[in-house]
This record gives structure tokens, sequence and C-alpha cells, in this order.
């Protein structure tokens, strides 16, 4: 996501760009020193798990577009909250992405290989650069979590399941 960030930037270079990493783990000193060494702008990043509902949606609701360079998941709950936030998505083609964003730009998100930061940046451009896409990208990420994710949906499928099997 750094080096996605940089280009990012470096292709915009009159406009406000912001980014927000939130959250922390294991390598969280190896990630504040690469942040150091390297020329970055506009990040602000909140090391530390955060699981305050309010919160996470306050910092959900400011945003424009939620990435998400995750390389490996079991089911990327943080995707789908950021749907359900109608934001616009950018994920790596990590497990369980390809489920949650099954039809891709139709399900509200773009999907790009993991570990690739060309294309990161790429997707995150296009989605930046044409604001009434973003938002249309928001609504059906919106609408995807509604129809599949919400606990109404997700009720109906496991009775479906269990009565038909």
């Amino acid at each position: 996501l750094l080096d996605a960030w940089q280009q990012v930037c470096r292709e915009r270079p009159g406009q406000d760009l912001r980014l927000l990493l939130l959250g922390t783990g294991e390598d969280a000193e190896a990630f504040g020193r690469r942040m150091e060494d390297i020329p970055l702008r506009g990040i602000s990043w909140d090391n530390r798990y955060v699981h305050d509902r309010d919160l996470i949606r306050q910092y959900l609701g400011a945003g424009d577009l939620y990435v998400f360079p995750s390389r490996h998941e079991g089911f990327p709950v943080a995707l789908v909250e950021a749907m359900a936030c109608g934001l616009p998505v950018v994920a790596a083609d990590a497990q369980g992405v390809a489920d949650i964003l099954k039809e891709g730009e139709r399900s509200g998100g773009l999907v790009v290989p993991r570990g690739n930061a060309v294309a990161l940046a790429a997707a995150t451009g296009r989605v930046l650069d044409d604001e009434a896409w973003g938002r249309e990208l928001g609504q059906r990420a919106r609408r995807r979590v509604e129809e599949r994710f919400s606990l109404q949906s997700v009720g109906e499928q496991l009775r479906a399941f269990l009565l038909h099997g």
C-alpha cells in the first residue's frame, strides 16, 4: 500500500490526498521504520487495534474509498464493514475477497493481484479520479452487503441450506 500510495500521489501532484492507515500487528515496528524511510505525503497511522464500532463507523464515514491490500485473509470482515458504509473498495485478491466481490465492479469494488503495487495504485487512482463513478461503486457495495451479508440475508441463506441442503 505504501508503494501504491507513492504512485497515486506522484500522479496527482496538485491534489490534497490523504490516507488513513488503521490497525497494528506484529510487524508494526518494521512498518513504522518503513514509513520513516520513504517520502510520503498525507498519511496518518492509528497504530492500534480499534474495536469501538462508533469510531470505526466515523473513520469509514469520512472516507472516499477503502483500500484493502491484505495478502492473507480468512473472511475479510473489514472489507464488508467498509462496503456496508457505502465505500467503494479496491482489494487485493486475498482469500475470501473473491466471494465478497464476486462480480467485481458490479459488487462495488475492484480486485487486483496480491502484492502488485502498480495495479493497486492504478485501481485506487481510477476510483479517486472519477468521483461520480466512485459514489456509484459505493452504492453497489452497500447493496451487495445488504443482499448477501446482512444478518437477515445470512439467516435466510442458512435457513435455506438447513431445510433444503
